[in-house]
């Protein structure tokens, strides 16, 4: 019995976690901006045409919403060097170019209209490095995944010991709620024994 107790507050604490998801609501006027800055690394392949991405990940867009994409080549206090409105014909943000090549940038994520759900991006970017002495080509770029900020842990055990306190409760005090049994020892005697 105690087994299938504690499966059931560890089924509890994992439906908390899970529901901790990553994402953030955006509504009209509102905006994301991140900037980075990533080290440099270099590669073997070549690349004919440099270029930079950056792709959303946007829930709950509908028909009326309206979003700009905004890509900066150094702080997001300058102008965008890339700028789109979301939709199904422009999912992303993309140059062909320059932009990026010193690994360093900003992104936003502006809502023009409506409200979206922002749970993070993909940042992309890669140029030709010129030819090592083998007369190999060489590459340099990064592809990096970043997700929307998530809930601190300090919430999630304050959320998850909130919804499984009562369950410990409850289990210790029908522990000492319950009727004592009584085993039979060899000798006659009677042992006393709680479940």
């Amino acid at each position: 019995m105690k087994a299938k107790e504690n499966a059931i507050v560890l089924l509890l604490l994992l439906t908390c976690v899970c529901e901790a998801r990553s994402q953030i609501s955006l509504s009209a006027g509102a905006s994301y901006t991140y900037e980075f800055s990533y080290p440099i690394v270099v590669n073997f392949g070549r690349v004919f045409i440099p270029y930079s991405q950056f792709v959303p990940g946007i829930a709950g867009f509908d028909a009326g919403d309206m979003v700009r994409l905004e890509m900066f080549e150094n702080s997001p206090n300058e102008g965008a060097f890339c700028s789109v409105l979301y939709g199904p014909q422009t999912p992303n943000c993309y140059f062909q170019g320059g932009g990026w090549s010193d690994f360093q940038g900003a992104v936003r994520v502006s809502v023009l209209a409506g409200s979206i759900e922002f749970y993070g991006f993909n940042l992309l970017h890669a140029h030709g490095a010129g030819i090592d002495a083998q007369g190999r080509y060489l590459s340099s770029g990064f592809n990096e995944s970043v997700a929307v900020p998530e809930p601190t842990p300090l919430l999630l055990l304050l959320v998850s010991a909130g919804i499984c306190a009562p369950f410990l409760v409850f289990r210790r005090v029908h522990k000492y709620m319950t009727p004592p049994t009584t085993n039979r020892c060899s000798r006659g005697a009677v042992l006393l024994t709680f479940a």
